[in-house]
């Protein structure tokens, strides 16, 4: 009733602007947080990132059957090879198992039970990529007579494909793009 308000027009108008670009800001946010949500839960994103996950983890296979191979083969036992080379891949596929376990198909489930199916059917969907394997490599080169290394290349990928998905509907029990 006594004296003059401060909050004049400039004020309101000032306060209008920034209330719009901090509305505009959140939305783009939020819009932008939905688009990388929506990636991220898509089928195909979750598919392909474990299956870089998977192929990382038979990489470090890799090292692990060579490593161990030598090692206990060379260093530690004085193993004939063949013995040695049998062990280098037991090692391989069981590291390969518990780092996909834990890691690619993130599932802390130790149970007795489930780890024995689990490794049951990892086991098996190596053994079905080791035949899909020979088998590409066998008809690329003698019935489509193909190059052996180009036909090997393209069998190690096709193979390391059916490995990956067998693993993940056998052994670990996922829907193909879950």
């Amino acid at each position: 009733t006594e004296g003059n308000s401060e909050l004049g027009i400039q004020s309101i108008i000032q306060y209008l602007k920034t209330y719009r670009k901090l509305y505009s800001y959140k939305k783009e946010r939020r819009d932008a947080s939905a688009i990388q949500g929506e990636q991220e839960s898509s089928g195909l994103y979750r598919l392909v990132k474990k299956a870089g996950k998977f192929y990382l983890v038979g990489a470090s296979g890799l090292f692990v059957n060579y490593g161990s191979s030598f090692l206990i083969g060379e260093v530690l036992l004085n193993m004939y090879y063949m013995h040695a080379t049998v062990l280098g891949i037991s090692l391989s596929i069981l590291s390969n198992f518990l780092l996909n376990k834990l890691w690619t198909f993130d599932d802390g489930d130790f149970s007795l039970q489930k780890v024995a199916r689990q490794a049951f059917w990892f086991l098996l969907s190596c053994i079905i990529g080791i035949a899909v394997q020979i088998v590409l490599v066998y008809s690329f080169v003698e019935i489509m007579h193909l190059e052996y290394m180009f036909s090997l290349g393209l069998a190690v990928v096709l193979a390391s494909i059916s490995n990956f998905l067998t693993a993940k509907k056998l052994a670990f029990k996922e829907r193909m793009l879950a």
